[in-house]
Formats: structure tokens, C-alpha cells, sequence
């Protein structure tokens, strides 16, 4: 039996599902990771091997595979593309381009190469150990780390006594909840007015294909906190057109034209404005909507891509057969779980497709990044608007004593 090797992964939904999807393809998973400790049960016991190993060191990673019986070499995680990258270079099985992932997997590499103009907001790239006392570009701004993910370290401040807090607490990290090094860049942005999407797209037969676009529902400021996401949204032909136009002009400018890639924008005054692009499928269970607005598995097409096995057809143009929406659970005060209401109301509801509630004793915090959400519920629907009526009901019947 051939092998897969997964470099790190994320912890909940689109990479815990790829390891169980190996033995499906007739696959073995090799679990390449430097924080066993980090995972829980539910990643662990879907591992036929597992090693602990320094993920940033393709030498190291390669001494702990069987090269010969390696088809694919992968992670979920973006800590350790490039290393990653590295080893399936090595080994010679399907991978992206290593520059065109650097590109994406820093903001400040990715905004330069796509230049002035083109749907980009002002920014300024900063020195981490320097950091200004006020903002560059003026206000309202975005500050942000060039490299780190779930909203971790990105503030939208309006005003200097705002930016200098941001900055007071960013001097005070250098790493990431995962442990990975945090890059000595940060990025300053104009902060763009207007509702937040992201594209999903695949990269077919020479070139990227839009599976559609998911609209997100974000916290207010200070923090950008993704509350939901529904998928596909439907937006008006003149508007679709131009999303997609400036989609395919960034992806080209990055040089990426492998795998998947999950790109955030805003649309504003002036139209489609870029916030990130990750060289991914999107996390925070977009695959699942995905998966059950359309029917198109993106995890088995990213897992048969990168193994040389044989692709299924892409699906249709998303919103035909229906749309899919998921709603977070969090709470706005610290605090402990004391009790979950309102499951069994929740089961007997029949347009729920899936549930994550929180366990007793778990702790709560305030809603500042994605890790402090509690849950989920996710619906399904004839159009966007009617799977999210469905998710607000179903969040609706949830609620959560703490002490």
C-alpha cells in the first residue's frame, strides 16, 4: 500500500477528514507532526502512522518517510508549506511552485506582486521590532501580522490611541498558538468599507476554476472575527463579472496554478478589494458547505490532485442545486461552560445538516479571534438566504449556561 504524508494539519474540519479519506483511495496516512500533544483523539486515531519530527526541516521529515512508496506529500496546516513544498520536491510527487506559496503565504509578498491598483487597498509594510506610534496610512487601518492565520493579531483601529494599543500587544508576541515563528514583518492597511466574501477556487485543466463565492458574516471592530459564512452567495450579474475578473488578474500576478486557493476581498466604493490570499481550500468547514450546497467533494479532489490519482468532474456553477450556511456559537464574557440547552430541539430540526456544541467545562472567552468560538450549527437550503434563516433558527434554539 502507497503512502500519504500529511505535514501537520489543522485540527478541525477539511484536515481531519483527509486522513480518514486515505483509506478510502486504498492509501496509508504517515502523520508527520513536532506537538503530537497538540492533537486530540479525533486526528490521532485517523493516523495509520505517526512520527514527531521538526516539520520545518524537509531533511529531517525525509527520514522519517519511505520515499519509494511515497504518492503524495501534503499539509492542511500553512505554518509549514514550504517545507512541505521541500520534501515532496524531494521525493517528486505533485506540488505547487515554492515561490508562488511564499508569494501567498506572506500579505506583503503577495500585495507587491500584484502592484498598484488592481482592487489593492493602500498599505504599508512595517518592521515588527519597530512598530510606528501611529498609523502610516491614517484612519480607519488594518494591522496585521504578514503571516499568521484565524484572525490572530489583526486589529481595525480608528483611531491612534486604538493603533497603539494593537501595537502594544503584537510587541509581546513572536509566535503563533501553534508555535511556529511569526515573521519580523507586519502589514498596515486602509480598512475597506463593505461586506466580506471569499472565492473558492481549483486550479483544472490549465487554469483556476470559481467553485462560487462565499459571503461572510464578520464581528464588528475592533477585531474581524468571521461569525459565518454562506455558500454560494448570489450577487448580481454586473458585480459577479467583476469579482471574478480581478480573482483571475490576482491569481495570475501571485504565479500560483496548482491545488486550491481561498481568497478573502471586500467589496467597497471602488469595487472588489483583495484582503488575503491563502494557497488552500478555505478552512472553518467552507469545504462542508461546499460539500453539501453542490455536492463536490474539495478534499477528495485536493487528495487525488496531489497523489497522481484519477480527478472527478468539477461541479456545475454553484447556487443551482442549493446553498449551505453555518453560524458560529460564542459568547461576548469570560466564564466557564456549565451546561448546554436545547440539543434535542436542534436534532428534531430536519433542514440541520451537522452540529458542534461545546463540552461542560469548557472555557469561554470574549470574541476576539477565531479560536474563541464555541461551535457551530450548519443548514441547508434552497438559496442562500433560506439556509441562513435556517442557521439563525437553529443557532436560536442553542443555549449556554456558564459559570
Amino acid at each position: 500500500m502507497d503512502d500519504v504524508v500529511f505535514v501537520e494539519t489543522n485540527s478541525t474540519g477539511h484536515g481531519v477528514r483527509a486522513l480518514g479519506h486515505c483509506s478510502r483511495l486504498g492509501l496509508r496516512s504517515i502523520f508527520l507532526t513536532c506537538q503530537p500533544e497538540y492533537y486530540g483523539a479525533e486526528v490521532l486515531s485517523a493516523v495509520d502512522r505517526l512520527e514527531r519530527v521538526d516539520t520545518l526541516d524537509p531533511e529531517a521529515m525525509f527520514s522519517k518517510i519511505r520515499p519509494q512508496s511515497t504518492r503524495g506529500v501534503l499539509t492542511f496546516l500553512d505554518y509549514p508549506m514550504l517545507a512541505t513544498i521541500d520534501l515532496a520536491a524531494r521525493v517528486r510527487v505533485p506540488h505547487p511552485d515554492r515561490d508562488a506559496i511564499e508569494r501567498c503565504r506572506s500579505k506583503d509578498l503577495a500585495r507587491a506582486a500584484i502592484g498598484s491598483g488592481r482592487g489593492q487597498p493602500e498599505y504599508r509594510v512595517l518592521s515588527r521590532s519597530a512598530l510606528p506610534e501611529d498609523s502610516p496610512i491614517g484612519y480607519p487601518c488594518v494591522l496585521k501580522p504578514v503571516d499568521d492565520t484565524g484572525s490572530l493579531g489583526v486589529t481595525i483601529c480608528s483611531n491612534q490611541v486604538e493603533f497603539d494599543a494593537a501595537v502594544a500587544k503584537e510587541r509581546c508576541r513572536g509566535i503563533t498558538t501553534r508555535g511556529f515563528a511569526l515573521s519580523p514583518r507586519m502589514i498596515v492597511e486602509e480598512y475597506i468599507e463593505g461586506p466580506e466574501f471569499s472565492a473558492e477556487l481549483i486550479y483544472a485543466e490549465g487554469g483556476w476554476r470559481i467553485l462560487g463565492i462565499t459571503r461572510k458574516l464578520i464581528s464588528a471592530p475592533p477585531f474581524a472575527v468571521c461569525l459565518g459564512h454562506v455558500f454560494p452567495a448570489q450577487l448580481d450579474e454586473q458585480t459577479d463579472q467583476q469579482v471574478r475578473d480581478r480573482l483571475l488578474q490576482w491569481m495570475d500576478a501571485v504565479g500560483l496554478r496548482f491545488g486550491a486557493a481561498h481568497v478573502e476581498f471586500r467589496l467597497g466604493a471602488r469595487g472588489p478589494a483583495l484582503i488575503e490570499i491563502n494557497p488552500r481550500l478555505g478552512g472553518a468547514l467552507i469545504t462542508e458547505l461546499i460539500r453539501h450546497a453542490c455536492g463536490f467533494d474539495a478534499v477528495d479532489y485536493i487528495m487525488r490532485l496531489s497523489t497522481g490519482l484519477p480527478l472527478p468532474e468539477l461541479p456545475r456553477r454553484a447556487g443551482t442545486s442549493g446553498a449551505a450556511a453555518l453560524l458560529y456559537l460564542h459568547e461576548d464574557v469570560a466564564g466557564e461552560v456549565a451546561g448546554v440547552r436545547g440539543v434535542e430541539e436542534l436534532e428534531r430540526m430536519p433542514n440541520t445538516v451537522e452540529f458542534q456544541l461545546p463540552r461542560v467545562g469548557a472555557p469561554v472567552r470574549p470574541l476576539e479571534t477565531d479560536l474563541d468560538r464555541l461551535g457551530h450549527v450548519m443548514t441547508r437550503g434552497r438559496d442562500e438566504l433560506e439556509a441562513l434563516e435556517f442557521a439563525r433558527g437553529a443557532l436560536a434554539a442553542i443555549s449556554i449556561d456558564l459559570n
